[in-house]
């Protein structure tokens, strides 16, 4: 069973503690409880399931229910407690269910990467197992060690250093649940878009203040400039250097916009443009009016 965290914000941790124990315990919280297995082993219960948890194990036990740790011939068994509260209750998901979601998400990710500017509408989801096996120790030694040392120290940002590692431990749980799912889909085939076409874009995105040529986006991915090309009018029914120009175009009116005092011949040559005109010429081609009256015009505010 796997269960679906929205952070929309910074989780918190409600208690964190290092017990040795080989008892029974049995009980609910309110808040959501990971149960790291330090050293040693132990049964625990939850729902209907239960596990043989091990050294570098992560049990999962979601805020309201109950569970029950049991201990394993009477071994003493070394545990660490994070209870944490987060934006929402987690939702129960099964894995046909999660893999579905993983790949929409990638689709809304892919789709809006190479779209010609961003919305910022990526997920913000964390997928966690019941049970979480075969986990690098050390990794989390180390990361409840800053959680311990954040705590002492009781300065005025441990909340949010604390918050932080949390984090860190529920991405790792969560890379690993993806990792699962990659070995039963193929994510990249599991949408339309190419993986060269999504590293030409981002080359883009990463370079748009400078020259940009069809050999460097060719070059940057390893193909022919005419696969490169068919990529481009496949996607956008257009060329890879008007795609290009389209996208320092939409950067040039987002600083027109945020930084009224740079001028059209400024803006110009942030974007890679050598020649003023050459690119008022491209901008009126492309928007229909000419730089210098949209940048009016965004700033009084007039209708035409």
């Amino acid at each position: 069973m796997y269960y679906k965290f929205k952070l929309l914000t910074l989780p918190k941790i409600t208690n964190f503690y290092s017990v040795v124990r080989n008892t029974v315990w049995q009980i609910s919280d309110k808040d959501n409880i990971l149960i790291i297995i330090n050293e040693g082993v132990c049964e625990i219960s939850c729902n209907t399931e239960t596990f043989t948890a091990a050294q570098g194990d992560v049990v999962l036990i979601p805020a309201n229910h109950s569970y029950c740790r049991r201990p394993i011939d009477n071994t003493m068994c070394k545990m660490t407690y994070i209870h944490f509260s987060a934006d929402s209750e987690p939702e129960q998901i099964e894995f046909q269910k999660l893999t579905s979601d993983i790949v929409e998400q990638k689709r809304i990710m892919d789709t809006e990467m190479i779209s010609e500017t961003r919305f910022m509408t990526y997920p913000q989801n964390i997928y966690l197992p019941n049970h979480s096996t075969g986990l690098d120790i050390d990794k989390l030694t180390s990361i409840l060690a800053d959680i311990t040392l954040f705590s002492a120290k009781r300065k005025i940002t441990c909340f949010l250093q604390s918050s932080t590692a949390l984090c860190e431990i529920l991405i790792y749980l969560t890379n690993l649940t993806l990792s699962h799912i990659a070995d039963d889909v193929n994510l990249e085939n599991a949408v339309s878009i190419p993986y060269n076409l999504k590293k030409a874009v981002a080359y883009i995105r990463r370079h748009y203040t400078q020259i940009i040529t069809l050999d460097d986006l060719a070059r940057c991915c390893n193909v022919s400039k005419q696969q490169m090309t068919r990529y481009f009018k496949d996607a956008f029914d257009d060329t890879p250097i008007n795609y290009v120009i389209k996208y320092k175009i939409t950067k040039s009116k987002e600083l027109m916009f945020n930084h009224p005092q740079l001028s059209v011949t400024e803006i110009a040559y942030e974007l890679g443009f050598n020649d003023q005109h050459y690119f008022s010429r491209l901008f009126k081609k492309i928007t229909g009016e000419t730089p210098s009256h949209y940048k009016y015009r965004v700033h009084h505010y007039t209708a035409d």
